[in-house]
């Protein structure tokens, strides 16, 4: 009966060993690669913003950001949200739409605690392949994720710069 108990024991202690994430990062760390996130996309426009970019047969395409959100997602500690409910910091989301007459883009960047340092990313062009990805390439200057023969090049304090998919390119025209 020792022996079962000593087993369980052991079982438990391992099993609880294995869940902890040692990469978790604090509140404080996650929040700032967050906001250096940002600095590849949301803080680079406002709601209303107009940005060109050049097509594959050279003409130019305005679009207007419809969205631009650097969002805090946090989680309850309470299921039935009552009188004490703490909310846990879960990571961030920052978001980015952009709208042309024929075109729409949104880019989605996504950091959690639990995925920590990994960031992910969702990425869609007039709802053609939806997709959520691991960044394939992050660098000093920029962020580069596809999936398929759908691309987005994101730079540091520039933003979107350049998408491509379904035949066609959108390059940002400075």
């Amino acid at each position: 009966m020792k022996v079962q108990h000593s087993l369980l024991a052991i079982m438990l202690t391992s099993s609880m060993l294995v869940s902890c994430n040692p990469n978790e990062p604090t509140p404080e760390e996650l929040k700032q690669k967050a906001l250096e996130l940002a600095t590849y996309l949301s803080d680079n426009y406002q709601v209303g913003d107009s940005v060109f970019f050049e097509t594959e047969t050279g003409e130019t395409e305005g679009f207007v950001v419809q969205g631009n959100e650097f969002i805090p997602l946090q989680i309850s500690n309470e299921p039935d949200y009552g009188e004490d409910v703490k909310f846990i910091l879960e990571g961030y989301c920052i978001s980015t739409v952009f709208k042309s007459e024929n075109t729409n883009f949104l880019v989605e960047l996504f950091l959690k605690s639990n995925e920590y340092p990994k960031v992910i990313c969702r990425a869609s062009i007039n709802d053609w392949m939806y997709f959520e990805e691991p960044v394939i390439t992050v660098t000093e200057e920029s962020i580069f994720f596809c999936q398929s023969d759908i691309r987005f090049t994101l730079s540091k304090n520039v933003g979107l710069v350049q998408v491509s998919g379904k035949g066609h390119t959108w390059t940002l025209k400075q």
